[in-house]
């Protein structure tokens, strides 16, 4: 079994919001799969099931534990359905990324994100990390994310690193 968790906070005051771009990407892949609605977890989270014919079942899940805490429902999905640490993909903001932009680890530090290190800390270890592009500036973190501030490009960029 494999699993993708989004990194975000509860609640109608936080959607929508960069800092909710865990749970928007959940969303989205969620639309894209076919998948219904995410139900309540047998703890702190929302999941969702997704399988494809030819590959391991894929969990979609959103901590609603708060950013700072996601690492104590990780631990638990982890645990309750026994997926491997390598198996986790886990997405989070980055403000050091422009807006739209991703970025793939393997692994890593939790780069000062709360929430990373809280799953980190919970698990003993870091986890593959996708980090999504939420601006420049923190307090732009819990404002909605609007047409005018979104990235409207389909095609990859290049990096120059």
């Amino acid at each position: 079994m494999k699993a993708i968790v989004g990194l975000g906070n509860p609640g109608e005051k936080y959607r929508g919001t960069r800092h909710n771009i865990g749970f928007t990407v959940l969303d989205e892949l969620a639309r894209r799969f076919g998948v219904r609605e995410f139900e309540q977890a047998p703890f702190d989270a929302l999941i969702a099931r997704w399988r494809r014919a030819d590959a391991d079942p894929v969990l979609l899940a959103k901590p609603l534990t708060y950013m700072n805490a996601s690492g104590e429902a990780v631990g638990a999905l982890l645990r309750y359905y026994k997926v491997a640490v390598p198996d986790l993909l886990v997405i989070v903001d980055e403000v050091q990324l422009p807006l739209g932009k991703l970025r793939a680890r393997p692994r890593g530090s939790a780069g000062g994100h709360n929430g990373l290190k809280s799953v980190i800390a919970h698990l003993g270890t870091s986890s593959r990390g996708c980090a999504s592009g939420s601006g420049a500036a923190i307090r732009a973190a819990t404002s909605p994310i609007t047409s005018s501030r979104s990235s409207t490009r389909t095609k990859p960029r290049r990096s120059s690193a």
